[in-house]
């Protein structure tokens, strides 16, 4: 059938059905290009009988892919950008465009010319993609994002929206390992958007993730460039919340250095939730890497298995496909040769559809690997052509260099592989000499000298390029390297005959290699450690280790929370024991003598469940029970599969007063026997001084608890002083919003106060927390109109001693006194951005840091906020958070103003006079009639709390049974004239200041606020409302 057999009427609708590019329903198609019923229902019929036409869902209909091309021609030529425009026409005024879905609009908008538009519903088509976890559609939207946008860029919305979307494909195109070529452009245009909205913080990320990719490409002094210039950028921020996020790619700027040490240190801050979307998600590989080229090969191997078995277990299968590749060649290097090919393997199937090139990359490259530790030069060829093809077409060209790659190359060249030119040995050891990474640097000077003869005078070349390279390894951090180093020129005193000298440095060698050497120690070289006196200890916790251990544990801090002292003895313990992976247990009620793990070290919760860790849960039960430690093992089989348990494990009681309160807990899934070589006495002794690291920490944290206590009672008696009103309501307008009001202080959820200054938003904030479950726990205030910005984040989130000037002592801040109660923040508009950007985060993420800290901390609050300002107008005008205010908007409750509540200005009127009367000893006080008539007929600009003065005035100054309201239509300025009592100059300015904020209605800050009238900055205004005993 072709298009002859279809009417121009029936060809205009099928051409409709093709413009939507998906279903649709029929009654919005048929409103496009109208069919008679019966043409219409036989049109469908004949549609679906020759497959033209899908009907996947009831009414709704689309094109099937598989069209004829004569239909595509057609289509096509019908389906002009005119005829699309008049399609998004008509659906407007048939009041029909909000019935289809956003896809199919900016796919309409974007034929119809309309690409700005299309752009910007692309990309908010992406982002609530990311949120329901659908990471493709959320690729497919943001390539469309900045295919389209980067036309429009200077544009400010354009500029915020493209800067967003180039982070989100930033993370999308590492979580599929895949796409990254598209990048680099891409990032330098969202560059330059973000450094004209002034958004360092942007500036900073994408620069960091150009840095990544370009080094990803092999260029390496671009991407160094690129890491610096996002490092510098968040160092003169001095933000912590930015410092802990940029950690990852502060990492990588040492890493790709060769500075190994510096890395893992980054590396380490690194918080990484593979739930969030969001992230630097090759972490735990950069990680690993550093710790095994640190000599922690227990540490990388812990951290890698964890993480491929936690991306397993939530179905991120792109991303753990990485993870289970790298775990594989580090096993290699461990020479846990079996494990390495059964995971490499398995990563290579895995990736098969992933088409992660990331994960193939590293798998073939492992598999080379290890079949070069196998001595099979033909299967090493065949990997090593399967990565060499699979590195040229992707281009990726830098992340599969590692010492241990860079050797094998250039042995299996030795031996007759023959790789492309391009990629010869000759040029990859001159290309690395001429990196700045000193680490490949120093293997490249090594290979270079060994490449030399020893004859004639090149012997003075190779000791100064060993020489070199031993430097190299040292500042690299990385004893392996520089064991291999010291052999080579071990090598050389032998050929120069000072046997004696060969022999001290075979055994430096020896000691630097550790456990390794055995796989690395040359043969012809091995005569030189039988020549040596000294035995070499090969007990890893021989003598000084308990001294040591003593000594680090109590280098390590204290503090306000037990959980950060589990977490920090265990990441102290895991490194000291050489362990992959471990957990603290603690019994928190004695009579009930339950377990309850406290924290983990590359293991989960989910993990004690396995039916593989049965036995090991068995054995710290009953060493809590027995208060001894229990050593535990089975022994490895050659074909292990993922499933089984460690294959070895200590568990440790832990003690306080007697009385077994807790077992720590570590094991290596990969190492048999690893703690056997630790004695009864060692045990013993690493128990004593944990119990008495436990019960000091226990001890301030006591001591923390108390402190915050006595802050949270001084927080609510200044509350309590502030604001006590009850409210009092019975306008229609009002008891509906007070009912509304009850129904949410039910719940958690955030409340947004909105009114004029003065109308009681406290007040309301203070009812929902009374009427909440957290009625009995603190109620805390923070006034943002009160504070200096730059002591907002102190008040908010506290801060260490030392922080900054003039902190000469922690400060605990209102987050964390808020912890189960309510933290009120009246006048959220006044936060400056910095501060919005920490809140949104906390709110987000449930953690905050005290400026100048470093260690997240917790805090259960329900948020209650209030603002006499319109955050709509704020975010337009780039003074608040877009993405904060749809936060905090999640209830909006709106007050209104005094003038329009009726009655309740007299009830209010009544409420203060009898209040102040009892006060100030006036008990006979009464409204009149003409009273209460002025009051109603006044406007009140500074709403209740203006009444509540003006009440107060009036009782103060009454006379016998009467009171003078002194009110009127516009409040005059107070001036003192030549017969007026004469007054200080403090005085006046008291009266003038009160006269301008009565002008402004308590506006303070902004356009029109009292600050700005008075010709004074805000601090300077709240320095002299305070001296003058100004209070709003």
């Amino acid at each position: 059938m072709t298009t002859l057999d279809f009417t121009a009427e029936q060809l205009e609708f099928l051409s409709v059905l093709d413009a939507f590019n998906g279903p649709v329903p029929i009654n919005i198609v048929g409103s496009l290009s109208p069919l008679p019923p019966g043409e219409l229902l036989d049109l469908l019929r004949r549609g679906k009988e020759i497959n033209l036409i899908s009907e996947p869902d009831q009414d709704m209909f689309a094109l099937t892919e598989e069209l004829p091309q004569n239909f595509i021609n057609v289509f096509g030529e019908i389906n002009d950008k005119e005829k699309i425009d008049s399609i998004v026409r008509q659906l407007s005024q048939l009041n029909l465009w909000e019935e289809i879905p956003f896809s199919q609009k900016a796919n309409l908008l974007a034929q119809s010319g309309n690409e700005k538009e299309a752009g910007l519903l692309f990309a908010e088509i992406a982002q609530t993609s990311l949120e329901n976890k659908n990471e493709c559609a959320a690729y497919d939207n943001l390539i469309n994002v900045i295919n389209i946008l980067p036309a429009y860029l200077g544009e400010n919305v354009v500029d915020t929206v493209f800067v967003k979307a180039c982070q989100q494909l930033c993370y999308l195109c590492n979580y599929f390992g895949r796409y990254v070529s598209i990048l680099p452009p891409v990032l330098k245009f969202a560059i330059e958007a973000a450094d004209r909205l002034g958004d360092k913080r942007s500036k900073a990320i994408l620069n960091f993730h150009l840095g990544f990719y370009h080094f990803t490409f092999g260029r390496s002094s671009e991407a160094l460039q690129n890491l610096e210039t996002g490092r510098l950028i968040v160092e003169d921020l001095g933000d912590d919340d930015m410092l802990m996020q940029s950690s990852g790619f502060m990492g990588l700027y040492y890493f790709f250095q060769g500075l190994n040490k510096e890395a893992l240190d980054m590396f380490e801050k690194v918080d990484l939730n593979l739930g969030t979307r969001t992230g630097f998600l090759y972490g735990p590989n950069f990680l690993a890497y550093s710790a095994a080229y640190s000599g922690h090969f227990d540490r990388a191997i812990g951290c890698l298995d964890y993480y491929y078995h936690l991306a397993q277990r939530m179905g991120r299968e792109p991303i753990a496909s990485i993870y289970r590749a790298s775990l594989g060649k580090l096993l290699i290097a461990t020479h846990k040769l079996e494990d390495a090919k059964h995971h490499l393997l398995g990563a290579l199937e895995a990736n098969c559809p992933l088409e992660n090139e990331f994960a193939g990359l590293c798998a073939e490259s492992g598999l080379a690997f290890y079949y070069y530790r196998h001595n099979n030069l033909i299967k090493v060829s065949e990997y090593l052509d399967r990565f060499y093809a699979r590195m040229m077409k992707s281009r990726i060209t830098i992340l599969s260099l590692t010492p241990w790659w860079v050797q094998m190359v250039y042995n299996a060249e030795k031996q007759g592989y023959q790789p492309p030119p391009a990629f010869s040995c000759q040029n990859l050891i001159e290309n690395l000499a001429k990196e700045k990474n000193i680490h490949l640097k120093g293997i490249s000077l090594r290979l270079k000298a060994k490449s030399l003869s020893f004859a004639g005078n090149q012997k003075e070349a190779i000791k100064k390029l060993l020489y070199k390279s031993e430097a190299c390894a040292d500042a690299a951090s990385d004893p392996i390297q520089l064991g291999i180093s010291r052999l080579e020129v071990a090598k050389l005193k032998v050929n120069e005959g000072d046997i004696k000298e060969a022999c001290r440095l075979a055994m430096q060698a020896r000691l630097r290699l550790s456990g390794q050497w055995e796989f690395i120690f040359p043969d012809d070289l091995r005569f030189l450690l039988d020549k040596y006196n000294d035995r070499v200890n090969e007990n890893h916790f021989g003598d000084g280790f308990i001294e040591d251990f003593i000594n680090k544990l109590s280098e390590l801090p204290y503090h306000y929370s037990i959980d950060h002292g589990y977490s920090n003895v265990l990441a102290f313990t895991n490194r000291a024991f050489r362990a992959e992976r471990g957990a603290i247990f603690w019994m928190d009620s004695i009579p009930k003598k339950v377990l309850q793990p406290k924290s983990f070290k590359n293991m989960s919760a989910s993990d004690l469940h396995a039916e593989s860790f049965r036995p090991y849960m068995a054995a710290i039960i009953r060493c809590q029970k027995e208060n001894r430690p229990i050593l535990t093992s089975h022994h490895s089989l050659n074909n292990r599969s993922n499933t089984d348990g460690p294959l070895s494990a200590l568990c440790l009681p832990i003690c306080m007063n007697g009385i077994c309160r807790g077992v720590l807990y570590h094991d290596n899934t990969y190492v048999c026997n690893c703690f056997e070589q630790l004695s009864k006495k060692d045990l013993e002794q690493v128990s004593v001084h944990l119990e008495r690291y436990f019960i000091r920490c226990f001890e301030f944290n006591k001591a923390i608890e108390d402190t915050k206590k006595n802050a949270v009672r001084e927080a609510a008696a200044l509350t309590e002083n502030s604001g006590a009103n009850e409210l009092i309501a019975s306008c229609q307008p009002m008891v509906e919003l007070l009912d509304q009001a009850d129904k949410v202080a039910r719940t958690d959820s955030t409340v947004l106060i909105m009114g004029e200054t003065g109308v009681g938003k406290e007040v309301l904030a203070k009812r929902i927390h009374m009427m909440s479950p957290r009625a009995s726990t603190p109620f805390i205030t923070v006034d943002a109109t009160t504070i200096p910005d730059n002591l907002v984040e102190s008040e908010l989130f506290g801060h260490e001693k030392g922080s900054f000037t003039g902190a000469d002592r922690q400060k605990i801040g209102r987050l964390e006194l808020a912890d189960k109660g309510t933290l009120f923040i009246d006048e959220v508009g006044e936060l400056p951005l910095p501060t919005q950007a920490k809140l949104l985060r906390v709110l987000q993420e449930k953690t905050f840091i005290r400026v100048g800290g470093t260690l997240p901390l917790e805090s259960n609050f329900r948020l209650v906020v209030a603002t006499n300002r319109k955050l709509e107008e704020e975010v337009k005008n780039k003074r608040f958070r877009e993405d904060l205010y749809f936060r905090l908007n999640t209830v909006p409750l709106i007050l209104p103003p005094l003038r329009e509540r009726g009655k309740d200005i007299i009830e209010l009127a009544r409420y203060f006079l009898r209040q102040f009367s009892a006060k100030y000893k006036h008990d006979d006080l009464r409204l009149s009639t003409e009273d209460e008539k002025k009051l109603r007929l006044y406007h009140w600009p500074g709403n209740i709390r203006e009444l509540e003065h003006v009440i107060e005035r009036a009782v103060i100054l009454s006379k016998g049974d009467k009171i003078e309201l002194n009110i009127m239509d516009t409040p005059k300025p107070i001036f003192v004239n030549e017969s007026s009592e004469l007054v200080t100059l403090d005085e006046l300015q008291r009266r003038y200041i009160l006269h301008v904020l009565v002008k402004t209605g308590g506006k303070i800050y902004g356009s029109g606020g009292a600050a700005e009238i008075l010709g004074i900055n805000r601090g300077t205004l709240y320095s002299r409302m305070k001296k003058l005993g100004i209070k709003l």
